[in-house]
């Protein structure tokens, strides 16, 4: 301002001179335009140029100073703007964490298209989606946000893939997958929701493809790794029993395979070990399953597999019981092996020593198993009464 003021003194102060000098000696000048003359002093169009250029000087002046005047409505106005738009933001997050999934989609949405970054907008818009069942408004709004950051599409298909886990599209989660995994194979992320996925929609075959590539990512402690090998393992010969109960031969193949290729980890594995050996004794196959079960017991002891092989119908019931015997010297005070012992003479026709056992087994461990045990003795030998009283024995008493 101070500036404006000493330059307007200045070209006043010039203007005087020169009105001074004009009226001392005003000069002549003629100016010819087609059929016009004009005859005037030559100070006069130099005192107008000066003022002319003078005048847009100040115009220019004026002008910057309206414009500071004006620019704190435009900041106003622009923080206005802002402060509009993050309300509207916060807003769409309130609702969607409301659960207030339709007014949360259609904000976020908006604010997805007006903002500078909206991958993360288009994600929780596509969740609001999901969550109302408009999967196909949920992925529309996923590959928006894929085209407008396509260096995130890794991202995005991971969120994509969680949001069709958590809402049973396993055929679209399965497809997203297959594209998905071959981008990234070390990604332990994806290599999770692979596990998450096989485990939903019961692909074991897929799983245990994928088991290998957990083991070598590490992504599990040697704890939960053997877990997944283990469910992996039985679910499929569940399943191949389950599809080959009518094809006795094709069946037993596929299972000894499935068996054979299980990990190292799984070599003495109980649980694993009995879903197998049913697996043979409903193909029929009850040698075999004499003959796992004692390769199993020389290589690690266990009262279940004892207790199994007690059970299998063999065809030489004889040899059964005197194999077993040899087990008596280091489990003789054992209430389960001296059941086990007391099943396979009874069925090898030594009441004897049946009753011997079985009395035995009782004295240290009383249970169901051991009443029916006797009581199918007592009809083998005619005891009638006394089966009837081992029988009541296995019936709870009522209060």
């Amino acid at each position: 301002m101070r500036r404006f003021f000493i330059v307007g003194l200045i070209v006043i102060v010039a203007l005087v001179l020169m009105l001074d000098q004009a009226i001392k000696d005003p000069g002549y000048i003629l100016i010819s335009a087609g059929d016009y003359l004009i005859e005037t002093s030559i100070w006069f169009p130099l005192a107008a140029v000066i003022s002319a250029l003078v005048a847009v000087w100040v115009l220019i002046k004026l002008i910057a100073i309206m414009g500071n005047l004006i620019s704190p409505f435009t900041r106003w106005g622009s923080a206005a703007q802002l402060k509009r738009k993050k309300r509207k933001v916060s807003q769409g997050q309130i609702e969607l964490a409301l659960g207030n999934w339709n007014n949360a989609q259609k904000l976020l949405t908006a604010s997805a298209q007006t903002a500078e970054a909206p991958m993360m907008f288009y994600l929780s818009a596509a969740q609001a989606a999901y969550q109302l069942g408009s999967f196909d408004e949920g992925n529309a709004l996923l590959e928006q946000a894929q085209k407008d950051v396509p260096e995130a599409s890794v991202a995005i298909a991971i969120r994509q893939t969680e949001l069709q886990l958590k809402h049973q599209q396993l055929p679209a989660c399965h497809e997203t997958l297959l594209t998905l995994q071959p981008r990234q194979p070390k990604n332990a992320r994806i290599l999770e929701l692979i596990t998450q996925y096989c485990m939903a929609a019961k692909d074991w075959n897929l799983l245990e493809i994928n088991l290998p590539n957990l083991a070598k990512h590490g992504l599990h402690n040697a704890e939960r790794q053997k877990e997944l090998e283990q469910i992996t393992y039985t679910q499929l010969l569940r399943q191949t029993l389950a599809e080959n109960r009518n094809e006795l031969v094709v069946g037993l193949e596929k299972t000894n395979v499935i068996w054979k290729r299980k990990p190292k980890t799984l070599g003495q594995d109980v649980s694993l070990f009995l879903v197998y050996l049913n697996s043979l004794i409903e193909f029929d196959q009850p040698t075999l399953a004499e003959k796992s079960c004692v390769d199993f017991l020389k290589k690690q002891w266990d009262e279940r597999v004892v207790l199994a092989y007690s059970k299998l119908e063999g065809t030489n019931s004889t040899k059964q019981f005197k194999h077993a015997q040899g087990w008596f010297k280091r489990h003789q005070d054992n209430a389960v092996v001296l059941l086990a012992l007391g099943r396979l003479a009874r069925r090898a026709e030594q009441p004897n020593k049946a009753a011997e056992y079985l009395n035995a087994s009782a004295a240290i461990t009383p249970s169901k198993e051991v009443n029916g045990e006797l009581a199918l003795l007592s009809l083998q030998l005619g005891e009638h009464r006394k089966a009837n009283e081992y029988f009541e024995r296995m019936v709870p008493k009522s209060l």
